[in-house]
């Protein structure tokens, strides 16, 4: 198994950075890749009525169809949905499986910011392919770039809100 963790602190309370994050709609516009540069809700299979809007209701066993590159899709299975962590698995059973953690923590360190973690641990067959000697290094980098998009777009809401006041 194979363990890649990256975090930054972000000047905003956890609230407002998971907010930024679940409005799937918005990410292709400050996500610049590498890595994931669009996530949307995967329609229902059978009845497009049943289909999720609110990313706020995803729960376990919904699916996500998440664009990698603007050109590789797939679909990870969410695991985990709630104040404090967005969780899914993406998997080719027994080739390679990655759980992805998203994490939005109070800070320690700023007063009213957010230490914002994202994590994934890769496995199967092939889960060495992340390891930092093989592709792990791109795919590090794609995880620190998503949190520094995540931070400067939250950041800079919050300073345009601080600007109407």
């Amino acid at each position: 198994m194979v363990y890649l963790h990256t975090e930054i602190e972000i000047a905003a309370p956890p609230e407002k950075v998971r907010a930024v994050l679940l409005d799937f709609p918005q990410t292709s516009t400050w996500l610049s890749g590498p890595g994931i540069t669009s996530i949307s809700i995967k329609p229902h299979p059978t009845d497009p009525s049943l289909t999720k809007s609110d990313p706020y209701t995803l729960a376990p066993g919904d699916i996500l169809i998440n664009e990698l590159n603007k050109s590789t899709k797939f679909e990870p299975v969410i695991l985990v949905n709630d104040a404090s962590e967005l969780k899914w698995r993406g998997s080719i059973p027994y080739i390679f499986t990655g759980e992805h953690s998203f994490q939005f923590r109070k800070s320690e360190v700023n007063e009213g910011g957010t230490t914002f973690v994202n994590e994934e641990n890769f496995s199967g067959a092939l889960g060495w392919l992340m390891s930092s000697w093989a592709m792990g290094g791109s795919t590090r980098g794609s995880f620190e770039g998503l949190c520094r998009d995540l931070k400067g777009r939250v950041e800079s809401l919050e300073e345009g809100e601080r600007a109407k006041l």
